[in-house]
């Protein structure tokens, strides 16, 4: 019998941590510098990151905010 996995569709911070092998600390120092440019989405308290987001900003080299809007304006 197969058993599903459900992938989850927002990611935590910890989670995009993990995924990217950074300390929390980090990340939010990165992301105040702008070289972590994706998008949160507020859901009551929590800060999350759409997978699908992290995972395109990854592939294209985790470019530098200015960079990676080029990146996707280009993409639209």
């Amino acid at each position: 019998m197969a058993v599903e996995t459900c992938e989850k569709l927002l990611l935590s911070v910890g989670d995009v941590c993990r995924a990217l092998n950074i300390s929390r600390s980090s990340f939010f120092s990165l992301r105040s510098a702008g070289r972590i440019p994706l998008t949160p989405v507020r859901l009551s308290s929590k800060l999350l990151y759409r997978r699908d987001e992290v995972e395109q900003w990854v592939a294209q080299g985790c470019p530098a905010a200015e960079r990676w809007l080029q990146l996707q304006e280009r993409d639209r």
